[in-house]
């Protein structure tokens, strides 16, 4: 499909209008401005719920949290300097080896009680997942998507060579 929008001659708004795929469902809304366009969209489709409150908090989230032990002290550290806190992170390093949608148990041995520690003074915890999987045969997630070639692969014109080698260009390590 193309659309095409150009000011006309007498300042309006000319289009132009081409699908290749057969007919088109087109929505206009009328505006005059952003907001009433945002309400008019919000009116035929829904609007969005909020997220949740903590959410939009503060949070403190850093690269290299690497056990319970530092978590909790930055748990702490922000109780004793009075800092606003809603949310901790862990990055990659709660997960073993970082490999994604696994657990380090050694360094961080009872997430459930680092959560259960922090919730009542209105904290989450979140663990993040990087849409990347570390490239490492032995990794069994890893492992299934190259034989199910779900990995990303390098255009051939670019001269992919092994695509498994890098996990498709978006792995670590």
């Amino acid at each position: 499909t193309y659309v095409d929008l150009w000011r006309g001659g007498g300042g309006g708004v000319v289009s132009h209008w081409l699908s290749e795929g057969g007919g088109m469902d087109v929505v206009l809304l009328g505006g005059p401005g952003d907001e009433d366009v945002v309400r008019q969209l919000g009116a035929l489709t829904g609007t969005p719920p909020l997220p949740p409150l903590w959410s939009l908090g503060y949070h403190q989230s850093h690269w290299n949290v690497k056990s319970q032990p530092q978590l909790e002290g930055i748990d702490a550290n922000a109780d004793r300097l009075g800092w606003p806190l809603d949310g901790l992170w862990l990055d990659i390093e709660h997960a073993q080896a970082k490999r994604y949608f696994t657990w380090d148990g050694a360094a961080f041995p009872d997430p459930r009680g680092m959560a259960a520690a922090i919730e009542p003074k209105g904290r989450r915890l979140v663990a993040i997942a990087d849409p990347h999987l570390r490239a490492a045969p032995e990794y069994d997630i890893y492992a299934a998507a190259a034989n199910a070639s779900l990995l990303v692969r390098p255009p051939p014109s670019r001269g992919g060579g092994d695509a498994g080698r890098n996990g498709g260009g978006g792995g670590e390590g």
